[in-house]
């Protein structure tokens, strides 16, 4: 998910922040097709006016994933567990609306979609917070029984990462993660052992736009990012 897209979006001040879902919340029914409008048109390799560029052997050339999981609305940020058998996305039916309006919308935020048979289900949205409050949440990103997820809810300037639990079959616990805002945390990933932070970021010292920046654990607490280089 587009960080940029957060910009200007002004979030009600609530004391605290909110807990895990109540147990009785009922969700409302999403289906994220039916939101894609009929002169939308879906983007292909053929037709991308900003094809990816490699300038490294690290990476090979993407590979549009298949239908139910690509659609002709925007899907951004997508994680899949180390087994390949789960895969989580973002998705809005229209990324030029106006982030109230997503906000809104009960259908902008993180999908999930399970690999069975060869195939991948039908995407269901993952809700991270109560039903009636906002919330717009992406950037997923699994490593065991817990999630990081950047979002922008009530309670929160700005866009903030979070942190969720996987508890009997549920995604649950969720709180504030609490990176200094000086790090300017993008799209995550953490390594195994959970002592080193890799992240894209614009945050200014980096050698171009959205580069990736690596913080390692010490005490705890995260040290100064230093940005790195793939080659």
């Amino acid at each position: 998910m587009r960080k940029e897209w957060y910009v200007g979006l002004i979030i009600l001040a609530v004391v605290g922040f909110s807990g895990c879902a109540e147990e009785q919340a009922v969700y409302p029914e999403v289906d994220r097709e039916s939101m894609i409008t009929e002169d939308t048109v879906k983007v292909t390799p053929e037709i991308d006016e900003y094809p990816p560029i490699l300038h490294s052997d690290a990476y090979e050339v993407p590979v549009p994933m298949p239908y139910p999981l690509n659609t002709a609305g925007a899907e951004d940020s997508p994680f899949i567990t180390p087994d390949g058998r789960t895969f989580y996305i973002w998705f809005t039916p229209d990324p030029n609306a106006p982030v109230e309006e997503q906000l809104r919308d009960n259908v902008t935020g993180i999908y999930v979609s399970q690999k069975e048979n060869g195939q991948w289900t039908t995407p269901e949205r993952l809700w991270l917070e109560s039903p009636d409050t906002l919330a717009l949440d992406g950037c997923v990103f699994v490593r065991g029984s817990r999630m990081w997820f950047c979002t922008a809810r009530e309670g929160c300037t700005g866009m903030c990462w979070f942190t969720a639990e996987f508890i009997d079959g549920m995604w649950t616990n969720w709180e504030g993660v609490g990176f200094d805002p000086a790090y300017d945390v993008g799209e995550l990933h953490i390594s195994a052992d959970g002592s080193e932070l890799y992240y894209h970021s614009s945050r200014s010292g980096s050698k171009g736009c959205n580069d990736i920046w690596a913080s390692r654990k010490k005490n705890r607490e995260w040290q100064e990012p230093e940005n790195i280089e793939v080659v």
